[in-house]
């Protein structure tokens, strides 16, 4: 065999082992990925427990189920997000939902979304969605939904609680007493004298 023939039987096993995928080169990489059926987004809504235009405003992250926690699931990431519309269900204007990472957990970033809609399920820490039929481009989720709401303020403390007026008013007692007492102390250190 001759070096041209050589060169070109190299040249082909290489390319056969590409296109077989074959890793030319140290080990391969496990590969993961999320695994979901399509989905059209009427089949999401009616299947989803709550569902919303909005925007995320924060995330914390509460990591994965331990082995301890038997079959629950939840997202490790939990999502603010302001709600604009609602599609389905009754929601505050701020409302928290679970998603995983990315990737093999079907989970999502919504740090770059901006107004994004979402169909959620119940999960043991709330709601939870993912990429498989839960996020929707904001208008093709409002457009699949017969009624649309606005979501429902969320009470200021002060109105909703009587105990608020009770522990603002202590408050207020409690600074009018210091204040007399300091006013006292004063005079008794000054001899009474104002």
């Amino acid at each position: 065999m001759n070096r041209s023939s050589l060169q070109s039987l190299v040249v082909r096993v290489l390319l056969i082992a590409v296109i077989a995928g074959v890793p030319l080169v140290g080990g391969a990489e496990p590969v993961s990925a999320c695994s979901c059926m399509m989905t059209t987004v009427e089949e999401s809504l009616a299947r989803g427990v709550v569902a919303f235009v909005g925007e995320a405003v924060s995330v914390r992250d509460i990591g994965y189920p331990e082995p301890e926690d038997g079959d629950d699931w939840w997202g490790p990431q939990r999502w603010t997000f302001r709600v604009e519309s609602v599609a389905k269900g009754s929601l505050n204007e701020l409302v928290e939902v679970g998603t995983g990472y990315g990737d093999a957990d079907c989970g999502a970033d919504f740090s770059q979304h901006g107004r994004v809609g979402i169909i959620a399920h119940a999960g043991p820490k709330g709601f939870e969605t993912n990429i498989c039929g839960g996020i929707w481009e904001a208008d093709v989720l409002l457009a699949a939904a017969p009624d649309v709401s606005l979501p429902v303020p969320l009470p200021h403390p002060a109105d909703s609680d009587p105990l608020w007026w009770a522990w603002g008013l202590g408050l207020a007692g409690s600074v009018g007493l210091f204040i007399v007492a300091r006013g006292v102390s004063r005079r008794r250190d000054d001899g009474g004298h104002s």
